[in-house]
């Protein structure tokens, strides 16, 4: 199925890792989808999920993720 979805507007930066994604949205939110990223259980929920407010940048890498 050739078939896409728009899962999200407004992103100004995203990251993967080995099992999630996650993006910054201009207004300083940050979202994610996918399995599990450090102590933060995704349980690989397919919609997406607001972590957190007043995120200014992200950075990912393998199980784990930074947002200052």
């Amino acid at each position: 199925d050739d078939t896409q979805t728009q899962i999200a507007s407004d992103v100004i930066a995203a990251g993967a890792g080995l099992d999630y994604v996650v993006y910054l949205k201009t207004d300083g939110t940050l979202w994610g989808q996918g399995g599990s990223v450090g102590s933060i259980e995704f349980g690989d929920r397919t919609a997406p999920w607001k972590i957190a407010d007043h995120v200014v940048s992200v950075a990912t890498s393998g199980w784990h993720f930074l947002c200052p």
